[in-house]
């Protein structure tokens, strides 16, 4: 419960940044007061609030519901598995999904996708794919194209790194609040506001203060 008169800390917290496979950085949580989202992990068999990559645990921290799910397993030939998503676990190749909207308009935005695994024989073939929906990227090949990265303001993992093309980084946080209108404090401010039927749709898409 908010205070008015009260200003509350928004972090919102970047993703993480890719290097050759298997190595890279975790991502940055994103949170405001005491409420936390936990980043995903940096690359193979790392844990974060969504594995990332091979083998990586997600819900870790663990908190109920679940923050996300793990990485998918190795695979053949030359599959890195891909990246744990919020809504679903990874597969040999592709990233798990994201988990949908509810909050902020428009409603089938989803959030915080699994990126797909990286590629690693010798060959052109496009690289895996991402999860459909979630802004994450695609996985890189060997020899044709890089992955790509998560999208802004989605918590989208990064496609991952094929062999001898360098990573990707995941995609940064968001942070949305959603209160009754008639509710709110004259003076509240930061990030960008908007209204859908009786709610006020308050977007942090960097840090800021509530108030």
């Amino acid at each position: 419960q908010v205070q008015p008169g009260t200003g509350y800390s928004v972090v919102v917290g970047g993703g993480g940044a890719g290097s050759g496979s298997p190595g890279g950085t975790p991502g940055n949580n994103s949170s405001i007061s005491t409420i936390t989202a936990a980043a995903g992990g940096g690359g193979y068999n790392a844990d974060g609030g969504s594995g990332s990559g091979q083998c990586g645990n997600g819900n870790t921290p663990s908190t109920t519901p679940p923050q996300g799910n793990p990485g998918g397993p190795p695979g053949g030939p030359g599959y890195s598995g891909g990246g744990g998503g919020a809504g679903g676990a990874g597969t040999v190749t592709t990233g798990g999904p994201g988990v949908p909207n509810t909050i902020s308009p428009p409603a089938g935005t989803d959030y915080a996708g699994g990126g797909g695994s990286g590629f690693d024989p010798p060959g052109g073939s496009p690289g895996p794919q991402g999860s459909p929906a979630g802004g994450a990227g695609s996985g890189g090949t060997r020899d044709g194209p890089s992955g790509t990265s998560g999208s802004a303001n989605t918590g989208g993992g990064a496609g991952g790194a094929g062999a001898n093309k360098p990573g990707n980084s995941g995609g940064s946080g968001i942070v949305i609040l959603r209160y009754a209108t008639a509710d709110a404090p004259g003076s509240t401010s930061g990030g960008t506001k908007s209204t859908c039927g009786s709610d006020t749709i308050h977007v942090f898409t960097g840090p800021g203060t509530f108030s």
